[in-house]
């Protein structure tokens, strides 16, 4: 499967709702280094709103997000874990959105929309890792 159509699909959609006729947006992005630059040269190529954006663990963006709180600097996070989303959302650091792609969405992204009232949505998921008892296999 090629994610980079569908991912870039998706996050050119949601770059253009932040860039809000800006000509530049401020992006943090907490997944792969190479998908961070293909969606923001694809998003930049496709609107000519230049992307601001920097590779930053979901650990380290929150950080950023909190101490950005009474003065935003950030237009868009995206990537990575879900749960230091869900702890922005909770602390009132997060915009909700719903996007107009919401429905061709796998079912258990549309499902995470809805349960975080739309601040935190997903459109991949892939393994961290995996781990094994030695002494058992």
């Amino acid at each position: 499967m090629n994610i980079r159509k569908p991912l870039a699909g998706m996050l050119l959609a949601s770059l253009a709702w932040a860039a809000q006729a800006q000509n530049v947006v401020n992006a943090i992005c907490s997944t792969d280094q190479a998908w961070c630059e293909l969606a923001a040269q694809d998003f930049t190529r496709a609107t000519g709103i230049r992307v601001l954006q920097t590779r930053k663990p979901t650990g380290e963006a929150l950080a950023q997000i909190r101490a950005e709180a009474a003065n935003p600097k950030t237009d868009l996070w995206w990537g990575g874990t879900g749960d230091p989303y869900y702890q922005a959302a909770e602390e009132g650091l997060l915009d909700p959105y719903r996007p107009a792609y919401l429905n061709n969405l796998h079912g258990w992204a549309v499902r995470q929309y809805a349960m975080s009232q739309n601040y935190v949505g997903g459109f991949y998921t892939s393994a961290i890792g995996f781990g094994w008892n030695e002494e058992v296999l």
